[in-house]
């Protein structure tokens, strides 16, 4: 395939992902200061942005968030160390959990609701995004959890912001 074939091509995935997103109701965020971008669900709307731009926090009327958020690696954690620090923190039933070369996923259950989280980590950065929904709903929220996973690129995590 020449460079003319491959670059057609992606432009045309490009704008069917961009079309896809739009015609179900998606929208996308992109944070400016970390640089990380997520897919936002049809019918979540923003909370409040924080002083510090690290990030916003969703919210349905069914009483599902996803937060997304950035911060400076000061306490130089890998995929390893992350994920204990959240397994430590969480105290509850993990259901799921997975770490790659530069990340980590984690799954629980507490108080009713299910709670999904990964995390991107870098020399300087760590990009993340957390998305926590009622265990029995009205709403598609696995699917939603897929396309979350699938839409969120991590910034440039090699340097603090």
């Amino acid at each position: 395939m020449s460079f003319r074939s491959r670059m057609m091509a992606a432009a045309l995935v490009i704008s069917v992902t961009t079309a896809a997103t739009a015609q179900q109701g998606w929208s996308r965020y992109s944070n400016p200061r970390f640089g990380y971008a997520i897919d936002v669900p049809a019918g979540f709307s923003k909370d409040r942005a924080p002083a510090n731009s690290d990030g916003l926090k969703f919210l349905d009327t069914h009483g599902a968030t996803l937060r997304a958020w950035g911060s400076n690696n000061v306490e130089h954690l890998d995929p390893t160390s992350g994920l204990k620090q959240v397994l430590d923190a969480k105290g509850a039933a993990v259901t799921y959990k997975a770490k790659g070369k530069n990340w980590f996923v984690v799954s629980w259950r507490d108080k009713g609701k299910i709670h999904y989280e990964k995390d991107f980590l870098g020399e300087g950065a760590v990009n993340a995004f957390r998305f926590t929904y009622p265990a029995t709903g009205g709403r598609p929220y696995t699917s939603m959890v897929t396309r979350l996973e699938q839409s969120f690129k991590p910034g440039d995590l090699t340097q603090a912001h």
